[in-house]
């Protein structure tokens, strides 16, 4: 049905929007209520915190690894394979060296 008067269409709609808007936030206030409730019965460690925390040296170690892989041996394994297949790649084999390049060359 569509409205002739515009005026008589801004009142229904406007009307119809102040009357659903209670609904919908009494809705709202239900759903929190029955997660909330859920939330009791299985608490959020990582609000309250576990004594679980992983060690800082064990840490540092796997960043020390990961750092020594990323930047000191993955780099001349892509150089060399950029070297090796420069004329003989196609084009999926070139966006892969590439997508290499930009990944493991930071800067």
């Amino acid at each position: 049905m569509t409205c002739l008067v515009a005026a008589a269409c801004s009142t229904t709609n406007s009307t119809t929007l102040q009357h659903s808007r209670p609904k919908v936030f009494g809705l709202a206030v239900q759903v929190g209520g029955v997660l909330a409730a859920a939330a009791v019965a299985h608490p959020a460690f990582a609000v309250t915190g576990v004594n679980d925390e992983e060690d800082l040296l064990w840490v540092l170690v796997q960043l020390g690894i990961a750092a020594f892989l990323y930047f000191l041996v993955v780099p001349p394994f892509i150089m060399n394979w950029l070297r090796t297949r420069w004329y003989k790649r196609n084009l999926l084999e070139m966006y892969l060296q590439f997508m290499f390049v930009f990944m493991f060359y930071p800067g």
